[in-house]
């Protein structure tokens, strides 16, 4: 038996063990909504979308007199179950329930991923940047707003952002090779910036390497 197949098969071991012990607490906590969430997340994340629906509609049907916090917490542990099965429409129908303070930011970056799924970035940017607004040096917000430009053709603004990210944490992999790519665009120097997602994050950087070549061709096919 290879390595590999064994740490699959004590993945999966370890996965039911811990699933075992959320539906325990579930059991001995009915009223716990923190319980639910954290068995329906752990089904979502093994892809069992069917039975983590199945949970969290239950859970919202017991638990409909608890508080706002309750509420909003087992309906994003619902929308994320359709985004991650790829319902997109559905999730979106969920997000847009959740009025929670706490969960404001996180609930506009998941439904401008949503609208990513879909393929409307214009509708994805406008919830990324009210994301952003309420947490300017953010860098999933700032990231996800500056991919949706990217994907606009928006590149000096998709800088700007990743120039943001970069302030925050100069050594962030991803960051710099995005924007070395749009520093290759924009006719800027790049090379510190690809040396540093080289050195930061190996594995993204050979990742993404094809973008790499496709740039260099558009490149290219402009001196031509």
């Amino acid at each position: 038996m290879t390595d590999k197949k064994v740490n699959r098969k004590d993945e999966k071991k370890q996965t039911e063990e811990l699933l075992k012990k959320l539906v325990a607490k579930v059991d001995a906590n009915p009223a716990d909504y923190h319980a639910y969430y954290n068995l329906g997340a752990m089904l979502t994340q093994v892809k069992s979308y069917a039975q983590a629906e199945e949970l969290f509609l239950k859970a919202q049907g017991l638990l409909k007199n608890q508080t706002r916090e309750a509420t909003d917490e087992l309906t994003y542990g619902l929308a994320n179950v359709y985004y991650e099965s790829g319902k997109f429409d559905q999730a979106i129908h969920e997000f847009t329930k959740i009025k929670s303070d706490k969960l404001q930011k996180d609930t506009y970056l998941m439904i401008s991923q949503c609208y990513i799924g879909l393929g409307n970035h214009k509708q994805a940017l406008a919830y990324a940047l009210t994301a952003q607004n309420l947490a300017k040096q953010d860098s999933s917000a700032n990231r996800l707003v500056a991919e949706n430009l990217l994907a606009l053709g928006n590149f000096d603004e998709a800088a700007q952002y990743f120039d943001i990210i970069l302030e925050n944490d100069p050594e962030d992999g991803a960051a710099n090779f995005d924007r070395g790519l749009l520093a290759m665009v924009l006719s800027q120097p790049f090379d510190d910036y690809f040396k540093k997602a080289k050195k930061n994050d190996p594995t993204y950087f050979k990742k993404q390497q094809n973008k790499l070549v496709g740039i260099e061709e558009l490149i290219k096919a402009r001196k031509n």
